[in-house]
């Protein structure tokens, strides 16, 4: 019987291996490239309260590798390049300062999408990320007990877990934090029922003071340079309401209604007021100083006084000054909030809302409305 032998043969590939990697090496290029600068545009300049000293970081440099990929391998180290920054700091009145600043090792990838870390080749996994929105889930515990849970996933930020427990308490963990009962988070975020008031009643108890240690302590100061300088000056009072009315104790007549919010000197409600009847939407607000407190009643009346905060824009308002912008240009006008709508009255179109930032175009918008004066609130820079 003849014997049949299989002869090999070579298939030719259809289509060439693609490189495997390069989804990896054109992303760290990218980062190396682009994706640092655009992290310190982020946060450059960095400016302090008084706005007369800035630090800019102007550029960067990657230095050259202390070892090699095989020397990292060898000796256990990590395959890094140094990492330096170009920093400008300026100073009001001063000449400006540049100076070149370490700001420590940053690991490179080798050719094939790698890491060395401390003699070891490591790679990024990418994890495959769940889409946002608000995912369900049911368990039956050991003692019979049905538990629920709500997983809340959002675009960008901390995933929010609800869920039930076995005697019957509702918690509630925002990121990694501990539990913590979800009446907590209902009263920060200030809940409300469908008629506009509070699920629960106020938490905080009202501040009891003298009018005089008011007129004393209720204060936020500023740094301002004196030559060289710097000392603290009373900036502006520490906005806050009446938790109760003022009662003359002589005549029976009532003064001020709760809720009326506190400010320094006759000259400042007047000027506050003058602000709130220009502005859309506040003039309903009601203001009464201290001196005229101090006046009325003495020093040694004792005021109750609350935070008129209730959200975190009213804690930004909190911080923020008002003021009228006389003969608005764009360059004055970016940065500042609004202080109540702003509508042109040829279209009757609302062109931006109360506490709304304005950026150039709602800034080139006003100015085309050829307004003598706009008020806007000059936020803390800080706080915001």
């Amino acid at each position: 019987m003849k014997e049949i032998q299989h002869a090999s043969k070579k298939t030719s590939h259809v289509v060439d291996i693609p490189n495997l990697v390069e989804l990896q090496l054109d992303s760290y290029r990218w980062f190396l490239e682009e994706g640092l600068k655009e992290l310190f545009a982020s946060f450059s300049p960095v400016t302090d309260y008084t706005n007369t000293t800035s630090i800019s970081l102007v550029d960067f440099t990657l230095g050259e590798p202390k070892y090699t990929v095989d020397e990292c391998r060898d000796r256990d180290m990590t395959f890094e390049s140094p990492i330096k920054a170009k920093v400008q700091l300026v100073q009001a009145n001063k000449e400006m300062i540049e100076s070149e600043v370490y700001l420590g090792d940053l690991p490179l990838m080798t050719e094939k999408g790698t890491f060395i870390i401390n003699g070891a080749e490591r790679v990024v996994v990418s994890q495959l990320a769940r889409s946002p929105g608000v995912y369900f889930k049911d368990e039956l515990d050991f003692a019979g007990h049905m538990l629920f849970q709500a997983t809340i996933i959002p675009s960008e930020g901390v995933w929010v877990e609800v869920e039930t427990e076995p005697n019957d308490v509702v918690a509630v963990r925002v990121g990694q934090m501990r539990k913590f009962p979800i009446i907590t988070l209902l009263r920060a975020l200030n809940a409300r029922r469908p008629d506009g008031e509070p699920f629960f009643p106020q938490a905080c108890v009202p501040l009891e003071m003298s009018v005089a240690a008011a007129e004393e302590k209720l204060w936020i100061y500023k740094n301002i340079e004196v030559g060289q300088t710097r000392q603290s000056q009373r900036d502006y009072l520490l906005p806050m309401a009446l938790a109760e009315p003022i009662v003359d104790q002589d005549t029976g007549e009532i003064l001020a209604e709760a809720n009326t919010r506190i400010v320094s000197t006759r000259d400042e409600r007047e000027r506050q007021e003058a602000l709130l009847a220009s502005a859309a939407g506040y003039s309903e607000e009601r203001l009464i100083s201290l001196e005229e407190i101090r006046e009325r009643v003495g020093p040694n009346y004792t005021l109750k006084l609350v935070s008129p905060c209730e959200t975190t824009q009213d804690i930004v308002r909190l911080f923020s000054r008002r003021i009228q912008i006389e003969e608005p240009t764009a360059d004055a006008l970016v940065g500042k909030r609004l202080c109540g709508d702003i509508r042109d009255p040829k279209s009757d179109k609302t062109l931006g809302r109360d506490f709304q930032k304005i950026d150039k175009s709602l800034a080139n918008s006003i100015v085309k409305l050829g307004l003598p004066a706009v008020t806007v609130y000059e936020c803390n820079p800080y706080i915001e």
